[in-house]
């Protein structure tokens, strides 16, 4: 880890320039190349015992999370492996936050964005095959975090070139493409815990105001909110029969799991239920300024650079 911090460091106050970036200019290919080298030749330092096999993790048959009964490896291994796509995330992160650098740059781009939903397949993996998730919430959802900023940038890139007619029609006009898959999914992995979770109802509170935008723009379905509803109504007192099947329910996730009440203590029932509530955020073609850094930049305070912050962790990281 102490290496992984050197060069990670190193690599984000060399990289993400954002005056650099303002201009339209992404790092050099030189630069990109050497920060490869540096990831790569983190893995092939680790120790044997946590070096993780990336085709193993990422493989379809799921056999690294379900061929072992030693729970341990595969939290140090998934964790390693989540490192490493996040480094790279964090780098490329930015390019987006600028439209016309995001043009110039469509290929890095879509780096990130195949990096991000890498993770969020493998933490739902993660959650449904094991344990780690949801015993480990905070950390894990540092990773999701990041990845599903990747995403939500995506999403408003692709919202405000469609926007602006007098953009020329390119592969970039739809960068998002069918990623929605990985960004509801990501979605729904949150709202399964956050009910009974702190870290994921906080997380659930920086991503809401976005979500309700990408329902607006029918990117997203607008399904995230049935399990807070469903909880809600609950605490409300529903009749027998209602109380019947909300049992049967309230704890299961899209991902084939159910949510563990004891994991996390005083999660979202300690926010207010306005989360939920529409929000008034419009996305106007008229005021649309292409030259600009994104509309929907805003929302988040500076989550897309920082996501970080919240889990007591450096910025970069």
């Amino acid at each position: 880890m102490v290496n992984y911090v050197i060069f990670g460091a190193q690599a984000w106050n060399s990289l993400v320039n954002r005056n650099l970036l303002a201009s339209g200019q992404a790092p050099s290919k030189d630069s990109m190349n050497f920060f490869y080298y540096q990831v790569h030749q983190w893995h092939q330092d680790l120790d044997p015992s946590v070096r993780f096999g990336t085709a193993m993790i990422e493989s379809d048959d799921h056999n690294f999370f379900t061929s072992t009964s030693d729970e341990v490896e595969v939290y140090r291994k998934t964790l390693l492996y989540l490192r490493s796509n996040q480094i790279q995330i964090l780098v490329l992160r930015p390019i987006l936050i600028y439209p016309q650098t995001a043009r110039n740059n469509t290929a890095m781009v879509m780096e990130a964005i195949t990096l991000a939903k890498k993770s969020i397949r493998t933490l739902r993996l993660l959650s449904s095959e094991t344990n780690l998730y949801r015993t480990r919430q905070a950390l894990f959802n540092h990773f999701l975090s990041s990845a599903l900023a990747v995403l939500f940038l995506a999403a408003a890139y692709d919202a405000e070139t469609r926007a602006n007619k007098t953009a020329h029609p390119d592969s970039a006009a739809t960068l998002l493409g069918d990623t929605t898959n990985e960004l509801q999914q990501g979605l729904d992995l949150i709202d399964c815990h956050r009910s009974h979770s702190q870290s994921a109802a906080r997380l659930w509170t920086r991503f809401n105001r976005p979500r309700q935008q990408l329902i607006r723009l029918d990117i997203l379905q607008s399904t995230a909110g049935t399990r807070h509803q469903r909880d809600t109504h609950l605490h409300h007192g529903p009749t027998g029969e209602d109380r019947h099947e909300i049992s049967q329910q309230e704890d299961y996730c899209p991902d084939g799991t159910f949510a563990d009440a004891g994991t996390e203590t005083g999660g979202e029932r300690d926010l207010t239920s306005h989360l939920d509530a529409p929000v008034s955020v419009g996305f106007d073609p008229a005021n649309f300024d292409p030259e600009n850094s994104l509309l929907w930049l805003d929302w988040f305070d500076g989550a897309f650079m920082d996501s970080s912050v919240p889990f007591g962790m450096p910025a970069w990281m």
